[in-house]
């Protein structure tokens, strides 16, 4: 039935990805599309590195997760992963919000804060809001957006920041606040 084909078709696509990643790999030196790596990962684990980064890219959220999970398990300890696994951190969270799974996401952000912090400055609380927001808690996330600027004039999240603050703004019953942070970010 239909289960059997969505498993034959997700098999297909896992064994399409490993003989592209590794054709690639040994032809080019990298996967296409795909991020080069950046720290002296053992090939095993870049290839869940790859799959991971893959199939988040592709909309397949579980399989990105289990793969995202299993780089982190076999990077653990490693100082020159630590960037890296920031980054796989980032986009494990990404992979369980698309999942719906906020409250989960919102514990396994405070389990993995202190590489987010020295990898990605800012992703913590730019999660965190988006949780807050997607499960009803307008004042948390409201909480967790403020003075992000301030605090993180760098970060690549300030543009999703400033819509997530406007919609939060809107959902609060603030469409006057709202409208002028729309306003600001259609001028920038």
């Amino acid at each position: 039935g239909v289960v059997d084909w969505t498993v034959k078709m997700w098999r297909t696509w896992l064994v399409a990805r490993a003989v592209i990643g590794i054709a690639a790999y040994l032809i080019f030196g990298g996967v296409p599309g795909g991020a080069a790596p950046a720290d002296p990962a053992t090939p095993a684990a870049d290839e869940h590195w790859r799959a991971g980064a893959a199939a988040l890219q592709d909309g397949l959220n579980e399989i990105a997760e289990k793969e995202l999970r299993v780089y982190l398990e076999s990077t653990v300890g490693e100082p020159a992963a630590a960037e890296r696994a920031a980054e796989a951190i980032t986009m494990l969270a990404r992979a369980m919000m698309e999942q719906g799974r906020t409250e989960e996401l919102l514990n396994f952000l405070d389990a993995h804060k202190r590489w987010l912090r020295r990898a990605l400055p800012g992703a913590i609380p730019f999660w965190r809001a988006l949780a807050f927001f997607e499960i009803g808690r307008i004042p948390e996330a409201l909480d967790a957006l403020d003075r992000y600027g301030t605090r993180f004039p760098d970060s690549p999240y300030l543009d999703k920041v400033m819509r997530l603050t406007a919609w939060c703004r809107l959902k609060s019953g603030d469409t006057e606040g709202a409208l002028a942070l729309f306003a600001d970010f259609d001028r920038v």
